[in-house]
């Protein structure tokens, strides 16, 4: 699930990752890789979108990855 929203006045993607692990570290190594390969995919094209931030909710089992906003209609 993706939503936009405003931060610092500014359009950000907000990307609601949900992990079904009964393992906080299998969790953890599928965002870390999400991660990286945003991180290296970067580099190499700008229609890369660029990660701003992450958030962690346990409650409900979901990381949230703060992104550069596709204002041009792409996707994310």
């Amino acid at each position: 699930m993706v939503y936009s929203a405003f931060y610092k006045n500014f359009c950000v993607a907000i990307k609601i990752l949900r992990y079904h692990y009964d393992n906080n570290e299998d969790a953890n190594n599928k965002i870390v890789h999400e991660i990286q390969l945003n991180q290296q995919m970067s580099l190499y094209h700008n229609n890369i979108a660029r990660l701003y931030g992450i958030t962690k909710e346990g409650a409900r089992k979901t990381f949230s990855l703060v992104m550069e906003y596709a204002n041009d209609g792409g996707n994310v």
